[in-house]
């Protein structure tokens, strides 16, 4: 079986590598996790495995030989801690991104390295990877309730709960979102109205930096006013979405 690719991807934050598993790394996951820690040059140890886990495992590397086009959001990530060389957990997507363009994200952090700030760090560097794929707009997580650690983390994470909805997929859960921030509309109005400005400057004889910097503002004012209306349709479409789980 294979282990780590001289060409394997990652992420990189401060404190952390993140590794999308290949569908080869994936069965030496759940068969061998000791021998995948060696691949990657990590201090091997024994990964908690049971049946959920192994589940898990199996039916990520099943849509991963299914939607190969998706690979990236079916395989799991794992979470290195750069300094101690340490598998120290997980991340995965449930699914591909939806036709609305959202994803719904979930993990796992062995309690040795929780309250560490560990996985807010993760959380934000495979958000921010999926939010550069142009499919995704909105990260979703679905909490249990009374998991108040998790909730806070999502918080730290930019997360927020959302409160207007309240057909969650069953009693025992909350739905949590993060938007991608939308400034494609914004920067066209900054430019529109930037170069308006200065025409009507040019036209009525008036200072074109006053022109220039009153038609940007009101460009930005006008898209962003777009952005938020495309921003409610956005969730207007999930709560149909939650509402049909």
């Amino acid at each position: 079986m294979r282990g780590k690719h001289k060409d394997q991807p990652m992420l990189e934050s401060k404190n952390l590598t993140l590794y999308p598993l290949l569908p080869e790394q994936m069965q030496l996951f759940k068969n061998d996790p000791a021998a995948l820690c060696r691949a990657f040059t990590l201090i091997p140890d024994d990964y908690a495995r049971d049946g959920a886990m192994n589940a898990l495992i199996d039916k990520q590397y099943d849509k991963m030989l299914a939607d190969p086009q998706y690979m990236s959001f079916h395989t799991i990530w794992i979470i290195v801690q750069r300094e101690e060389k340490h598998l120290i957990g997980y991340l995965h997507f449930l699914d591909h991104p939806s036709d609305t363009g959202m994803v719904e994200m979930d993990g796992f952090i062995k309690p040795a390295y929780r309250r560490k700030g560990y996985m807010t760090e993760a959380v934000n560097v495979l958000r921010g990877w999926a939010f550069a794929n142009r499919d995704v707009i909105m990260v979703l997580a679905h909490p249990a309730k009374e998991d108040i650690i998790f909730h806070g983390l999502l918080r730290k994470s930019g997360f927020g709960h959302w409160t207007e909805h309240e057909h969650s997929p069953s009693e025992d859960v909350e739905v949590w979102c993060s938007e991608k921030k939308p400034t494609y509309y914004v920067k066209i109005g900054l430019l529109l109205g930037l170069g308006i400005g200065v025409v009507v400057g040019s036209i009525f004889g008036i200072s074109r930096w006053i022109t220039a910097l009153v038609g940007g503002l009101i460009g930005i004012l006008c898209c962003t006013a777009i952005d938020v209306k495309n921003s409610r349709k956005r969730y207007e479409i999930l709560k149909q979405e939650q509402e049909r789980t």
